[in-house]
Order: structure tokens, then C-alpha cells, then sequence
């Protein structure tokens, strides 16, 4: 009875004791953490881990063991774990991650470790896919091994792969294939300004939009993105905000033919025809050689400003340069009685 009674009595000294060289442990480990001092870190963090280990192991074999882990104890375990990885014991740290997962099956250190592993077994896009999920994760730890297994050569592989698949008229197929490029290099606006063409071929201008503005706010000078935003707005109906943005992308790349031509024809839509007409002559003064911008002058002349003299001059330079479509206007021309329109 005595042997017990004092058991007693001296346990919850013990426990403080213990409980006092964990934080001290903890205190200097976090110090050389902060650093960069890892080996030490390692060294101190271990001591620590190996205070509460027993506690740990105890609590995860039990039925509601799990309430009793201290947020101090998953700390330190998962500072074990990084350190562990940073020094190159990469056995140790998995086993660390295995119990973290234990412990909380989200938590990012863990995750990021398991995704190392499966990188290092040879599945380097499964691991990476698993590395880049914990990029949004308070812990700067993933990025760190984001980069140590170089996992954006792995999403420019997902990004050609796309590029090939939009080539082939395989819509659906590169929309995952760059869904999982932006995963891997979530920074990449040419990766979202691409997503955003595949949803423009795929008819999905809402998603399309949602690429192009996270594009234009991240970065206002890519007059790529104003132009295919400006077309994407064109295409919806949204005729005042794509003249907008395809005026903007003209402003940041005066020689851009498709912009202009997009904002002609979204002048069109606007009923603005003189200023149409001034974007395609702007195109003829970048590219004399296409037929297609004197015909586009010849319809509206014709059609909407009941200018046929003027039209049919348009009309017999394009059909000169080989655009065969205006070639029908160009007989009706040598007809006065004749008049056709598109």
C-alpha cells in the first residue's frame, strides 16, 4: 500500500518533468527549425518524439485514443517527419508519415511524404498529383519537395499532351490533361489561358471566362488573354465588355490581326460599321495579301451602308487575291440590275 500510495504521489511529478524537457526540447528544436539548422533540429525534435512516442503508439491502438493526442505531440511528430526528410532519412520520415495519416488521413506533411515515396518507386505523376494537392497547405514544406522531385516538368508533359489532344479535336481529353498541368503548376497562367481556349472549342464560355479573368487579374499585360476573353465575351452576347478587353489587348499589341478582326466584327455586332470597317483596313495594312478583309469591307458597304459603288471595288481586290467567296459579288457587280447579299 505504502509502494503505491507513493506511485502516486510521484507520477504527476514524473509527468511534469517530462512534460517540462518535451517543451524545452520542442522550444530549441523549433529555433533550429526556423534556421534552416535541420540536423540539429532533427536531433532535439527526436529526443522529444521519443518523450511522447510511447503515449502516441498507446493512443492509437486504443478505441477513443485518438481524442487524447495533444496538438503539441502532431507537431512535433510532424517536424520529426520534415526534418527527418530534409537530412535524407527518408525511411524515418515515412514511418512518421504513417503515423501522422493515422492521426489525421488529410494531413499535408504526411501526404506530401507519401507522395515522395511514390515518386521515388517510380510513379513520379501519381507522386507529384499527390505533392502539388498539399501546395494550398498552411505548411511550405510541399513546395519545398514540389521542387526537390522538379514535378513542373511533369505538368509541361500534361500541357503537350494536351496541346495534342486540342490538335486532334479531342476536347474532353485535354481538358484533363491540362486540368492536371494547372494541378502540378498551379502558377502557370499560359496553362489557365489555355484551359480557357479548350473551353472557348468546347462551347463552355462560363468556365472559359473564369480562366481569362483569373488570367487578366494576375497578370493585365498577357493581351492574349484580353483578346480570347474579349471573344469569349463576344461570343455570349456581351458585345460592350469584348469591345473592351479586344481594345485593351489592341492597345498592349497593336499588331495583332486576330484582335482586330475580332473587334471588327464585334463593332459589327454593335451596329458600329465605320468603325469596322476601320479595323479590317487596319489588318490590310498589316497583311495586304488576304482577300478576306477587302470582302468583310465589301459586306458592310453593301449590305449595311448601301454603298455599292464602294463595295464592289473591296470586292474585286479580294477576289484578285484568291478569296473565292467574293468572286459571286464580283459578277452581280458587272450586273447594275443585280444586288446580293450574304
Amino acid at each position: 500500500i505504502h509502494m503505491k500510495i507513493s506511485w502516486i504521489f510521484f507520477l504527476p511529478i514524473l509527468l511534469f518533468g517530462q512534460t517540462t524537457e518535451f517543451n524545452k526540447l520542442i522550444s530549441s528544436a523549433d529555433s533550429r527549425f526556423t534556421i534552416k539548422n535541420y540536423k540539429v533540429a532533427y536531433s532535439e525534435y527526436d529526443k522529444a518524439f521519443k518523450i511522447i512516442s510511447p503515449e502516441i503508439d498507446h493512443s492509437l491502438k486504443s478505441t477513443n485514443g485518438f481524442n487524447k493526442i495533444k496538438p503539441e505531440w502532431t507537431h512535433c511528430l510532424s517536424r520529426h517527419a520534415q526534418t527527418a526528410y530534409f537530412i535524407s532519412d527518408y525511411s524515418q520520415a515515412k514511418r512518421d508519415a504513417e503515423k501522422l495519416l493515422k492521426i489525421d488521413s488529410t494531413d499535408g506533411v504526411a501526404m506530401t511524404i507519401f507522395g515522395y515515396s511514390k515518386f521515388k518507386e517510380g510513379e513520379k505523376l501519381t507522386g507529384c498529383k499527390i505533392i502539388s494537392e498539399q501546395l494550398s497547405s498552411k505548411s511550405t514544406f510541399p513546395s519545398r519537395v514540389h521542387d526537390d522531385c522538379f514535378c513542373w516538368t511533369e505538368g509541361v508533359s500534361q500541357y503537350r499532351e494536351a496541346v495534342s489532344a486540342l490538335n486532334l479535336s479531342r476536347n474532353k481529353e485535354a481538358l484533363e490533361f491540362i486540368n492536371t498541368a494547372i494541378l502540378l503548376v498551379p502558377d502557370s497562367i499560359s496553362f489557365q489561358i489555355f484551359k480557357g481556349e479548350i473551353c472557348l472549342k468546347m462551347e463552355n464560355y462560363p468556365l472559359a471566362l473564369t480562366q481569362f479573368n483569373n488570367a487578366v487579374m494576375h497578370d493585365s499585360t498577357n493581351f492574349k488573354a484580353w483578346y480570347l476573353r474579349g471573344s469569349a465575351n463576344r461570343k455570349t452576347g456581351n458585345s460592350e465588355q469584348a469591345f473592351k478587353d479586344l481594345s485593351y489587348c489592341i492597345d498592349l499589341n497593336p499588331s495583332s490581326i486576330d484582335a482586330l478582326l475580332e473587334r471588327g466584327e464585334t463593332c459589327e455586332q454593335l451596329q458600329q460599321f465605320q468603325s469596322a470597317i476601320y479595323d479590317y483596313q487596319q489588318c490590310i495594312k498589316l497583311d495586304n495579301t488576304n482577300g478576306e478583309y477587302y470582302y468583310r469591307i465589301g459586306l458592310i458597304r453593301m449590305n449595311e451602308l448601301n454603298d455599292n459603288d464602294g463595295a464592289c471595288v473591296v470586292f474585286s481586290k479580294a477576289a484578285e487575291l484568291g478569296f473565292e467567296e467574293a468572286s459571286p459579288f464580283v459578277q452581280d457587280c458587272k450586273n447594275p440590275k443585280k444586288k446580293k447579299k450574304k
